[in-house]
């Protein structure tokens, strides 16, 4: 009897997985943990991020990552570069083979701009004006999801090497955009000083 209770419990616990070769950072516990941490890492370096250009007396270099004005535009910047840098720091601790690594990430650096863009663009219609915690609210609920984003993209299957292919040239576009866009600006409204 006792022999048939072992293998009862043997056959309902779920299959073991074989973690061997893999960095901690690819079970999804540690997963989980490294995006919390990306969160709290974006969030603190965009809102220095914000002071960097006036600090620095100007230097464009320091603008390619920095809000250079207070246009909308530019305050999206505060989201993309950090989270970039993250992501980078995220890869370099994976294996070769890290599972929708770059799908989850061009996901969550897409959303985190647009969702921070809508939001601001809904709430000061909605308002009249814009609110400084609502702005600081938006920023960082716009990091949570983005990064919440990568997780569930980080635990689904994809199939081939095309999804990492175009998530790395949506992650290179943006980054160009937002590397160039802020000393050649459009004519439109997102880019306008002063908007925030």
């Amino acid at each position: 009897m006792l022999q048939q209770l072992q293998q009862l419990q043997i056959r309902d616990q779920p299959p073991a997985r074989n973690t061997e070769g893999l960095s901690p950072l690819s079970l999804p516990g540690n997963m989980i943990r490294s995006e919390v941490a990306g969160f709290v890492f974006v969030v603190i370096v965009g809102s220095l991020l914000h002071f960097t250009y006036e600090a620095s007396g100007n230097l464009w270099w320091i603008g390619t990552f920095s809000a250079m004005n207070e246009s909308v535009w530019e305050h999206l910047k505060l989201a993309f570069w950090p989270a970039l840098t993250w992501s980078l720091i995220q890869r370099a601790q994976l294996p070769e083979r890290a599972h929708n690594f770059w799908p989850a990430k061009a996901l969550a650096l897409t959303l985190m701009p647009v969702l921070i863009a809508v939001g601001y663009y809904s709430y000061t219609a909605a308002l009249g004006r814009h609110v400084l915690v609502i702005d600081l609210m938006l920023f960082c609920g716009a990091v949570a999801i983005g990064q919440s984003a990568a997780i569930r993209v980080r635990k689904i299957e994809l199939q081939g090497t095309a999804s990492t292919v175009i998530a790395k040239f949506v992650i290179a576009l943006e980054a160009l955009a937002f590397s160039v866009l802020g000393f050649f600006p459009p004519n439109l409204p997102i880019f306008v000083q002063g908007a925030t």
